[in-house]
């Protein structure tokens, strides 16, 4: 966790314009701003929580920002002053028992072993109120099987995947409401000019085959 947090804090300055100041960003973030709009409850009687909100781009979505990168943090903060934002791993979270109606959190669960994904949903379920929602993406290991992955020893970003088996295996004390898919097609290889006028087909493709995209999302649902 401690390489994880260094490399954020010093991506932290330029993470926005970088990762998604471009085509292929853009089409991730409306994407997923698409499945939040769409999942989350219309109504909130309790907070909602975004694990490892980075820089806040998806804090319009949320009433509280957990992150483990301070310098993120830093960021976001200049967006969402009045924002409550906490510097906190996301498997030892500093909030009450069953006190927040929904967490999410994308690009998380990527960079980690199972061990520490099956604490994160545990603690996920601790803070959750029964009837309470938890969102999250990874790489579909489906996806992922069909081409060889070069990981160097040691390497951690994105460098897990895994099939929804998986993670409902872990989930435990969840049911699956729903999943998707997303980046069913290969955006990064298309041209530029022509990336943003595929968001259609792209979310059609994964709602019809979800573990053939690049990432999995699950909505699970505190039983």
């Amino acid at each position: 966790m401690d390489l994880i947090r260094k490399y954020y804090d010093q991506l932290a300055r330029e993470y926005d314009h970088d990762r998604f100041g471009n085509s292929y960003g853009r089409f991730i973030d409306q994407a997923e701003r698409h499945i939040l709009s769409s999942w989350l409850p219309q109504t909130r009687h309790a907070p909602t929580a975004d694990l490892a909100c980075g820089t806040g781009r998806l804090l319009a979505f949320a009433d509280i920002g957990i992150d483990l990168s301070a310098n993120m943090l830093a960021e976001a903060r200049q967006k969402w002053p009045e924002r409550p934002l906490i510097h906190a791993t996301a498997q030892q979270l500093p909030l009450p028992d069953e006190s927040v109606q929904t967490v999410f959190a994308f690009h998380l669960l990527m960079h980690l072993e199972p061990d520490i994904c099956a604490r994160i949903l545990n603690e996920a379920h601790r803070v959750l109120k029964p009837g309470g929602l938890l969102i999250l993406d990874f790489p579909s290991a489906r996806r992922r099987g069909k081409r060889t992955r070069a990981t160097p020893a040691g390497a951690w970003h994105g460098s897990t995947s895994y099939t929804l088996q998986d993670i409902t295996h872990m989930a435990q004390g969840f049911r699956l409401k729903t999943h998707t898919g997303l980046l069913w097609l290969p955006i990064h290889r298309l041209p530029r000019a022509i990336r943003s006028y595929m968001t259609l087909v792209d979310r059609a493709l994964s709602r019809l085959m979800p573990e053939w995209s690049s990432y999995l999302v699950i909505c699970l649902e505190k039983a």
